[in-house]
């Protein structure tokens, strides 16, 4: 497969966690904006600019650390893939179960996850790890965010 198509099925599955997060978080903007939030909240439409960003950064990592990692990528990519999952799982209990606290747990397995990820990406690709540090540095800011939620409300 070359590199290009390579990476638009990296892009694909990374935009598609995106995509069921998104489904499965049902009417996000509604209960988000009768939230209390803190000062440091961002406007709802920052956080689609942002994601977009994100997912293409974390696409593109993934597609380094393939590259990279020639055959001994399986760890990594399967720690991704659960990476993914999380992401996606975690707008279901913040906004789709309306429960942010149970978020809040799930986030911060999902920092977890995150930063095993770096490190196994780093044994490969130092490129790879450093594209997955802003997503990694956002997932602390939601959590962030997500914990004054719980206070506020």
């Amino acid at each position: 497969m070359n590199k290009i198509l390579t990476f638009i099925v990296f892009l694909l599955i990374t935009s598609l966690a995106g995509v069921i997060g998104k489904y499965i978080g049902g009417d996000f903007i509604t209960y988000y904006l009768d939230l209390n939030k803190p000062f440091f909240s961002p406007e709802p439409f920052v956080f689609g600019i942002v994601w977009s960003i994100l997912y293409l950064l974390i696409a593109l990592s993934a597609f380094i650390y393939f590259m990279e990692a020639k055959k001994d990528y399986k760890k990594g990519l399967t720690l991704f893939g659960v990476n993914l999952i999380l992401n996606a799982l975690w707008s279901y209990f913040f906004f789709g179960m309306r429960n942010p606290m149970l978020g809040l747990i799930e986030i911060i397995i999902s920092i977890g996850v995150t930063a095993i990820n770096i490190y196994l990406f780093n044994k490969k690709s130092k490129k790879a790890a450093l594209l997955m540090l802003p997503y990694f540095l956002w997932i602390i800011f939601a959590a962030i965010l997500n914990y004054a939620v719980i206070v506020l409300n």
